[in-house]
């Protein structure tokens, strides 16, 4: 699979490969998205990146932090980085320890569009992703919605690598000796 050619034909059939668009990276420093950043500069796309810690791995979490950072340092990206008290939101609304961190993160992306004119929301979620969350709503027992996994676009969120599959994700990266953080 020619991953840069995927993802050069998700832009171009949302008309997205243009100057003017601007978008925001969400990027945890996993290879992910840290390959959704290399690709978006090679593309030489007007983005910023935004992060977040949810105080969930103690120092690990702000290594990872620190990378993303030192990438967007380097490259003079934007760099929107934010801390959460998870565990503490998680109990306060009865919630999973995982949709609790979803529910901040997206709360928080929404408003940095908003406050900042960005077009979209980019996100490095992937084929395996999109697996995961059909065999997630099966066993919800969500009905035939749930067989639809994640989609490519929604409500200025757009993931380019959904049709891309993990490995082929992690053997680019290290293809191209993009650092990431497990």
């Amino acid at each position: 699979m020619n991953l840069e050619k995927e993802f050069n034909s998700f832009l171009r059939s949302k008309k997205l490969k243009s100057k003017d668009y601007n978008f925001l990276l969400a990027v945890s420093g996993g290879v992910d998205s840290m390959v959704l950043l290399n690709l978006f500069l090679k593309n030489k796309l007007n983005f910023s990146v935004a992060t977040c810690n949810f105080n969930l791995r103690d120092k690990q979490s702000e290594k990872d932090v620190q990378l993303v950072k030192s990438i967007c340092d380097q490259n003079n990206i934007s760099f929107y980085h934010k801390k959460f008290n998870t565990r503490d939101y998680s109990d306060k609304e009865k919630m999973s320890i995982q949709l609790a961190s979803r529910n901040l993160r997206y709360d928080w992306f929404k408003n940095l569009l908003n406050e900042n004119n960005f077009d979209y929301l980019a996100t490095a979620h992937h084929k395996d992703d999109s697996a995961e969350t059909i065999l997630f709503n099966l066993f919800r027992t969500t009905g035939y919605k749930g067989l639809l996994g994640i989609s490519d676009s929604k409500n200025r969120i757009i993931r380019p690598l959904i049709a891309i599959k993990k490995i082929d994700l992690v053997n680019y990266a290290n293809a191209q000796n993009i650092r990431w953080r497990d």
